[in-house]
């Protein structure tokens, strides 16, 4: 009887060890899964705060982007559809004379060449790129930006006419590097160049042209712009006068001088003023 008691109580005290060997991995396991419990909230949280923060930095962000379409809009996304302007008859072939290129081959040779319009608007250097970005930052308007492009360039070039072969005054028209680093040129060179940069700084095509034609009875190549308020500016580009409404001026765009040009479109005027 001694005996069996003995066993009794043997077996109790190994059950009961355990027993509480088992509650205390009970306890550390629910310890354990509360601290990971706490991890995994405190991380939710911080996610929670991070959400919301790129929320209302997304919100920024949008705002600022719509305030900027709204405030720019002469600037045309790439995936927006260009209509064209119905000034323009893109059947018809512009004024556009020879251009003369100089290079090396047994000495130092020039050839006359043609560019399609399109193309020469579209050379510019990474010194250009800069150059007229930076001198146009802040300004939101259509029509501030084209007249400040145009004081630049009025800025640093020196009218001089061109001349041919025979050194007497002719026409050579100079794609738009030439004219930016020589700092030198006339009416069409000074105009090409203010293109590209309209070009540089992702002014719609729709709203810029080199416009060849007359003021009053000279030959001439000036710059038009259609300014926020609808109507059509001449930019003259050999000084800076200030935009004058092409309708009724002295600046027509007519003859065999007809010609309206940009890196979108290449036609004639349908009109000599509008």
């Amino acid at each position: 009887m001694e005996l069996l008691n003995t066993i009794k109580n043997i077996v109790c005290k190994l059950c009961n060890n355990k027993l509480n060997l088992l509650i205390t991995n009970l306890k550390n396991n629910n310890n354990y899964l509360i601290l990971k419990y706490n991890e995994q909230a405190k991380q939710l949280i911080d996610i929670k705060t991070k959400l919301k923060k790129t929320q209302v930095s997304y919100g920024k962000i949008k705002s600022s982007y719509e305030k900027l379409l709204n405030n720019n809009k002469h600037y045309t996304p790439n995936n927006e559809n260009i209509k064209v302007p119905s000034i323009i008859d893109l059947t018809g072939y512009p004024y556009l004379p020879y251009w003369k290129i100089y290079y090396y081959k047994n000495g130092i040779e020039s050839k006359k060449v043609r560019f399609t319009p399109s193309k020469f608007y579209k050379v510019w250097s990474d010194e250009m790129f800069n150059f007229f970005k930076n001198n146009t930052k802040g300004l939101t308007k259509f029509d501030s930006v084209v007249v400040k492009l145009r004081d630049l360039i009025n800025d640093m070039n020196t009218y001089e006419s061109d001349i041919n072969t025979n050194l007497k005054i002719g026409e050579n028209w100079r794609i738009p590097t030439e004219t930016f680093y020589s700092e030198i040129g006339d009416c069409e060179d000074t105009t090409i160049l203010w293109v590209t940069a309209c070009k540089i700084l992702g002014l719609s095509p729709e709203r810029v042209f080199n416009a060849t034609g007359y003021y009053k009875d000279i030959g001439h190549s000036f710059g038009i712009a259609k300014f926020d308020d609808g109507y059509w500016y001449v930019i003259e580009t050999t000084s800076k006068l200030n935009p004058i409404r092409l309708k009724d001026s002295d600046y027509r765009i007519k003859g065999s001088l007809n010609g309206l040009t940009n890196w979108k479109f290449s036609g004639v005027a349908k009109k000599e003023q509008f």
